[in-house]
């Protein structure tokens, strides 16, 4: 496979499988607690258009920095480190820019934000090499079958 279709391929699989996390975790976990420590602040409702450029971008973010499909011979342990740093700069970025901005955000918020942030991006690396190693190997005997007939 090129490394073109390659990246593509984890890009697309990193924002299936974030996407399906993380709105999980919103919906389920965290929007009471940013209703009530946000309350009046909060939009009435999701603005999808820019729900969707942030999935777009971030999971592109986090397939190049942190997947690095690009890249040959880096060890699945370092991928899952990078993709937990990435998650770690800009899950703190956006918390400790919400603390600056509103002020009466909590740091338990905060920190619970950032810690989101790190495993959810290791996390999401791991399964989308765990799927991305297993679509590979199915592509493989596909084409000993294939060569086969």
């Amino acid at each position: 496979m090129s490394g073109v279709r390659r990246w593509i391929l984890n890009w697309l699989l990193v924002l299936i499988v974030f996407a399906l996390v993380d709105a999980g975790w919103i919906m389920g976990v965290v929007m009471p607690i940013y209703r009530r420590e946000l309350g009046d602040v909060m939009a009435a409702s999701v603005d999808s258009g820019s729900a969707l450029a942030f999935y777009l971008l971030f999971c592109a973010g986090l397939t190049y920095f942190g997947l690095a499909p690009q890249k040959q011979g880096v060890p699945v342990k370092q991928r899952i480190i990078n993709s937990a740093l990435y998650g770690l700069f800009t899950y703190a970025t956006w918390a400790l820019t919400l603390k600056v901005v509103l002020g009466k955000v909590s740091w338990a918020l905060v920190l619970g934000d950032i810690l989101w942030g790190i495993a959810l991006c290791g996390v999401v690396s791991g399964i989308t090499m765990l799927i991305s190693y297993q679509l590979g190997k199915l592509s493989q005997r596909k084409a000993l079958n294939h060569e086969k007939d």
